[in-house]
């Protein structure tokens, strides 16, 4: 038999009028982190000198986008360390930033394919052929534009790289005309960045029965708890199982999950 202090009665019994007048379910689930933003950690350009589709070296203009038929070719690459998330379930993940004109010799239409891959933390001349898995793509016209921003979802490419293993995660910019010339992608921390959001695996505490919805009869499982001293009767997080849990597990049913 539950055997309760006066005081914990009372509030089970102010707890027990509520919910017999209402029905209380609030379906219990994961919560999730404030986005992470992750600042890249290699920015390079690949240089194809001869315009022949074999990379040649690492150009010292990191960042550089160019393509200048039957002479030269730079794809910017730009790597994140995803290390940090290794054995997550992404919820969310984007690739965002800006590319620039570094002048307006060519005043046409400007188009770019943005490509993913997973990195190795180096600006490798491997990188440069990076470019089979799009994730979309982005244009603009100088001399009227300066500049576009582009923002891609890259939320199932990012959770196949690090379920694969990896610990690095890359993206290849490449022109899309022949003659596309100058461009720069972004080297500001602030603008171009990875935001990722992961699953956070904290339980649900108020769902003390385990069937995945946070109701009233949690109010059950949680005395089969207090009784038993089994962990799910500590509600506040202190090691615990006293009374005060009631009133603890009373504001997590409140907030639900």
């Amino acid at each position: 038999m539950f055997n309760a202090p006066a005081q914990l009665l009372e509030v089970i019994m102010r707890f027990t009028k509520c919910v017999s007048c209402a029905a209380l379910v609030v379906l219990a689930g994961q919560a999730w982190t404030q986005p992470v933003d992750v600042d890249y950690g290699v920015r390079a350009s690949i240089v194809d000198d001869d315009f022949n589709g074999t990379p040649d070296a690492v150009n010292p203009n990191s960042g550089l986008i160019r393509s200048r038929t039957n002479n030269d070719e730079d794809r910017a690459i730009v790597e994140f360390d995803i290390s940090q998330f290794a054995g997550t379930t992404i919820t969310s993940a984007r690739f965002v930033g800006q590319v620039f004109v570094n002048n307006s010799f060519d005043t046409g239409v400007r188009s770019f394919n943005f490509n993913i891959y997973a990195g190795n933390g180096t600006a490798d001349l491997a990188d440069f052929g990076e470019n089979t898995n799009t994730i979309g793509t982005g244009a603009y016209q100088p001399p009227l534009d300066t500049s576009f921003d582009f923002d891609f979802d890259v939320t199932s490419e990012l959770q196949s790289i690090i379920d694969g293993g990896a610990s690095w995660v890359g993206f290849n910019v490449d022109c899309i005309e022949l003659r596309n010339f100058p461009n720069i992608l972004s080297g500001d921390q602030d603008v171009t960045s990875l935001l990722v959001e992961v699953e956070d695996s904290q339980p649900c505490l108020p769902d003390v029965n385990g069937d995945g919805a946070v109701t009233p009869t949690d109010f059950t499982a949680w005395i089969n708890a207090f009784n038993n001293n089994l962990p799910e009767c500590d509600q506040n997080g202190d090691g615990a199982c006293t009374p005060t849990d009631f009133t603890a597990w009373i504001n997590n049913f409140n907030a639900g999950c």
